[in-house]
């Protein structure tokens, strides 16, 4: 990495560079709810709520750039994206067995912070 050594903003006082570009990706659990509003015919009909719970297990990446200006604090930038398939199934009034669903979810997040380091 000797080419890009000063695109790092290398010193005395921050001898690995003050850029630190970084990635990340694993594995996470995201706990999702999914919940159904039922409304019978007419106004003010029957209604019916069903809801249930999943725990799926997700895939979740991110590349980020961290300045670090003081010893202990950096500025950071980072995208996030985690992505997981969770699956319901909702009661309905209406109906005699549950309702199965599946979803997807995709999620595209931009993060800027303050990072403390010791």
């Amino acid at each position: 990495m000797r080419c890009c050594a000063g695109l790092l903003l290398k010193t005395e006082a921050f001898p690995k560079g003050q850029l630190q570009p970084y990635i990340t990706a694993g594995p996470g659990i995201f706990i999702a709810r999914g919940t159904n509003l039922v409304t019978g015919p007419g106004l003010g009909g029957p209604t019916s709520r069903g809801s249930d719970t999943d725990a799926e297990i997700g895939v979740k990446a991110g590349a980020g750039l961290a300045w670090q200006f003081h010893r202990n604090l950096a500025l950071v930038a980072e995208y996030r994206f985690t992505h997981f398939r969770p699956e319901f199934k909702l009661d309905d009034v209406n109906v005699p067995t549950p309702t199965k669903v599946d979803t997807l979810v995709n999620t595209h997040h931009i993060v800027v912070g303050v990072s403390f380091r010791f």
